[in-house]
């Protein structure tokens, strides 16, 4: 009996969709939604543009699946970073989890964000909704551990709306000036951005041993700020 092959043709496809939608958020991203086209991505890949049409039927449809392509690694993100229950862990501890599970798909595809928050960008209306929703579920997310942390004496007595964002935005803020050649990894660059967010709402510590470390870092910064401007 003859046997068939339809199987692996999907995975080939699937590899060539998504090299096509890696080099059409590079266009898009450098030469704007608005000016670029079909022949500028398939250009871009060094392959015919009636090639391309038999992946996406128009320059709408791939951005369409450039897009959901990005939600859908966003609400991955999210599934990421809830604690399952019972997990006993701090509000700090909760915080830094969630703010570096949104950070990484925003690493990962920086250029990709960029145009999704493009006002050019013009998804369906059920693509809108599921951005709106994912959106939404980290704000009331960090929102609330924010409250929590407040609440338990954790963190400063601060507005939980305006912390989360604050810490969202610097979040968000990461797709316009994160890049890989920079030479930080996106596991360094969640640890540090993270910590910046935690800095500005959690209480410091009053033990000795803190207030001494403190000075010690206060000291030597000042101390590397002269050696700068001495040799400015």
């Amino acid at each position: 009996m003859a046997q068939s092959n339809p199987p692996a043709r999907r995975p080939r496809r699937d590899l060539m969709e998504s090299e096509i939608v890696a080099g059409a958020a590079k266009v898009f991203d450098e030469k704007g939604i608005g000016t670029s086209t079909l022949q500028d991505v398939a250009d871009h890949l060094g392959i015919g543009r009636p090639s391309l049409y038999h992946y996406f039927p128009s320059k709408q449809a791939l951005l369409q699946r450039l897009i959901n392509d990005l939600i859908t690694s966003t609400e991955a993100a999210l599934e990421k970073a809830v604690i399952p229950d019972g997990q006993d862990a701090s509000a700090a501890e909760r915080l830094r989890h969630v703010l570096a599970a949104l950070l990484a798909p925003i690493a990962e595809f920086p250029s990709r964000f960029r145009i999704l928050m493009s006002p050019e960008a013009t998804p369906d209306e059920e693509t809108v909704a599921r951005v709106a929703a994912t959106r939404r579920v980290f704000r009331d997310a960090v929102q609330s551990i924010i409250a929590d942390g407040v609440r338990d004496g954790e963190f400063r007595a601060v507005d939980p709306r305006i912390a989360t964002y604050m810490a969202l935005g610097s979040i968000n803020w990461v797709a316009w000036w994160y890049h890989a050649d920079m030479g930080i990894g996106p596991d360094e660059l969640a640890d540090g951005l993270v910590e910046l967010v935690l800095m500005g709402v959690a209480l410091p510590e009053r033990d000795p041993a803190s207030v001494s470390e403190l000075h010690r870092r206060i000291t030597s910064d000042v101390a590397r700020l002269g050696s700068m401007l001495d040799g400015a």
